[in-house]
């Protein structure tokens, strides 16, 4: 089966020498896993052929071997393993290229190409029809799929249960996730416009308006705001999404006789070059007091000048509180609670970048990291998925597979929970009190599994170029030691590709007076690789690593004069 570029299903791929010695003990048959430098263009791969060789004085073909899995991820150079079969072993007698042409003019093809030659995929000009043959000689291979074993079902009744109970509780189901309603910057900000309306079609009167406008007054900047105070007690308000203005459109509108509230919303956009300063020329001219917002996911300064009497409002905290608030109210009527429930698990979701069923992840990575036993049991069902990824597709196993790099999160996770446990009240004992959140379940989990799974992916080399590599690699923690109103010590714990350490600022009027960073490393980053990492699931493992890290931790701090 050929690809547009005309390439085949044959590969050559170069020993490294390191592997060498392990690869002679492989025999016909044999599974084993190898790194995947081309992990995307090895996706649609399995049952493709790899002639393995050796380009030095022992140079020459020892292996046939078939791809008998999709990609998967893994701690290595490149991110990715994939597992091959052993289909024909010749380490005796390798294939010399020298005794034939066609051979030496693929081995000379491929030497011309580098270190970009050590895997090549051969095109039909290389007649790789033709180089099979000749290797594998007179014998007869069965090329066929291979997985580790057959899946047992008593194996998935685990996770088969949890998902019934999300399906019968319609958890896996969200339309304004399957809308992206999120995304769409005017349907998004037309339904919370539509909540704000006193008139708008969910009957509510006022009372959202006036849980909008009270978190507003709420903020320490507009407590002195007497038309805040009062926005809702004048009887004519108007709230309106689009208000047409000389060339251009606010998005949110909320007036009354004596006060306006504008609102320009971005979710997937920016703004335009003097947007606000344009609105802000428009709102000047309407002879009332007005406030003008700057809405986006995080609270972001806009691409251009803002007006300086201008405000920064988020997605993130200000509306994601607001329709926590709304959540709140006494006798809110069953189908507007369950809409706006929805509607605010969307934008966690959107916010966040997680998936519509983290919550049925969450449960599938409990199972997964409850003792050893049940991690080497879904770690081999998650190897069958990428061995059969048509075969699983949309199945529970897929589920386990997808969860299975959170799980390996989970436990890194777990091992700062483990060490908050034992080294809180130590710190406190200094003034340091924890200021992270650190939940152990639900969203603020999820967040920061996902926050975690995507640093380890950063964690591998092929990212270790980036200048900023500390930072996109850390999962961190922090405690905080007031000294007083404007004056604070921040300590962080953190864990990233260096290893595990610590660091401490120390702040006086929002502004760093001075930063203390200790250069060695705590515990050593390989400990948290994916081959070591389920060790944390054996109590005694976990108690010895985070007793040498609390002691670590306590004695840099006292070397550290402020």
């Amino acid at each position: 089966m050929a690809n547009k570029e005309n390439k085949s299903i044959y590969w050559t791929r170069k020993f490294q020498e390191a592997g060498w010695s392990d690869f002679r003990e492989l025999e016909v048959g044999s599974v084993f896993e190898t790194s995947v430098s081309n992990h995307v263009q090895m996706a649609d791969r399995i049952g493709d052929i790899i002639f393995w060789y050796k380009s030095d004085s022992d140079k020459g073909i020892y292996f046939i071997t078939q791809v008998i899995s999709a990609p998967y991820p893994g701690d290595n150079n490149t991110g990715h393993w994939m597992d091959l079969k052993i289909l024909k072993t010749i380490i005796d007698n390798p294939v010399k290229p020298e005794q034939h042409k066609i051979l030496n003019k693929l081995m000379e093809k491929i030497n011309k190409m580098g270190q970009g030659g050590s895997t090549y995929n051969l095109t039909f000009e290389d007649e790789p029809e033709k180089i099979y043959d000749l290797i594998k000689g007179n014998e007869e291979i069965e090329l066929k799929q291979d997985g580790i074993a057959n899946i047992k079902s008593n194996d998935l009744k685990d996770i088969e249960n949890i998902k019934e109970e999300y399906l019968q509780e319609w958890d896996l189901f969200n339309p304004f996730v399957d809308t992206d309603l999120a995304k769409s910057e005017v349907r998004h900000l037309n339904f919370i416009t539509n909540l704000l309306n006193p008139n708008g079609s969910h009957m509510q009167s006022d009372k959202f308006l006036k849980q909008f406008v009270e978190d507003l007054y709420s903020n320490d900047i507009f407590k002195d705001n007497k038309y805040l105070k009062t926005f809702c007690d004048n009887p004519n308000i108007k709230v309106q999404t689009e208000k047409s203005i000389p060339n251009g459109r606010i998005d949110m509108w909320l007036e009354n006789d004596e006060f306006i509230v504008a609102i320009e919303g971005k979710t997937e956009t920016e703004d335009h070059d003097g947007q606000l300063m344009k609105y802000d020329e428009f709102l000047q001219k309407q002879n009332k007091p007005y406030l003008l917002f700057y809405l986006t996911k995080y609270g972001d300064e806009p691409k251009y000048e803002r007006p300086k009497n201008s405000y920064l409002m988020g997605f993130d905290d200000f509306i994601v509180t607001f329709i926590e608030n709304i959540l709140d109210l006494e006798n809110l009527p069953e189908k507007i609670n369950f809409i706006v429930s929805e509607y605010r698990d969307a934008l966690n979701i959107y916010l966040h970048k997680l998936d519509i069923n983290w919550k049925y992840k969450l449960n599938i990575v409990n199972e997964i990291i409850k003792d050893k036993n049940s991690y080497i049991k879904y770690e081999h069902i998650t190897r069958n998925f990428y061995r059969d990824m048509d075969k699983y597709k949309n199945s529970v196993v897929e589920d386990i597979a997808n969860s299975f790099e959170l799980a390996k999160a989970k436990i890194e996770r777990n091992f700062f929970g483990e060490l908050l446990k034992n080294i809180s009240a130590d710190l406190e004992k200094d003034g340091f009190n924890l200021y992270s959140k650190f939940d152990e379940d639900g969203l603020d989990l999820a967040i920061d599994l996902h926050s975690i799974s995507q640093a380890r992916i950063k964690r591998l080399s092929i990212y270790n170029e980036n200048e900023n590599l500390r930072d996109i690699t850390s999962f961190k923690i922090y405690f905080k030691n007031d000294i007083d109103d404007n004056e604070y010590l921040s300590l962080g714990i953190q864990n990233d590709y260096f290893g595990f350490y610590i660091f401490l600022h120390h702040m006086k009027d929002d502004e760093e007076v001075n930063f203390f960073e200790k250069e060695d490393v705590i515990i050593e980053p390989n400990i948290f690789y994916s081959n070591n990492i389920s060790e944390f699931l054996d109590k005694e493992y976990m108690s010895k690593y985070v007793k040498e890290c609390k002691t670590k931790i306590l004695s840099e701090l006292k070397q550290i004069e402020i």
